[in-house]
């Protein structure tokens, strides 16, 4: 995944609370689908690269947990 591509996804994720830490949320799995829906979508149409939804939360997960240097 190019730097570019983590930032957009990373901004998007961000942006569309996935953590879910800024309220409550009810059916927080399908939240968490549908906005991973959103970014798989939107880094197909900006960079023409499809990636699964599987890869990008274990490429999230990589971030905050081991990259996060490059999160901030």
């Amino acid at each position: 995944m190019a730097f570019i591509e983590m930032v957009e996804m990373v901004s998007i994720l961000r942006r569309e609370d996935y953590n879910g830490k800024k309220g409550s949320y009810t059916r927080l799995n399908m939240r968490k689908d549908k906005i991973m829906s959103s970014v798989v979508t939107a880094l197909e149409a900006k960079f023409g690269t499809k990636r699964s939804k599987e890869q990008l939360r274990k490429r999230w997960s990589d971030i905050k947990s081991r990259e996060q240097e490059q999160y901030w």
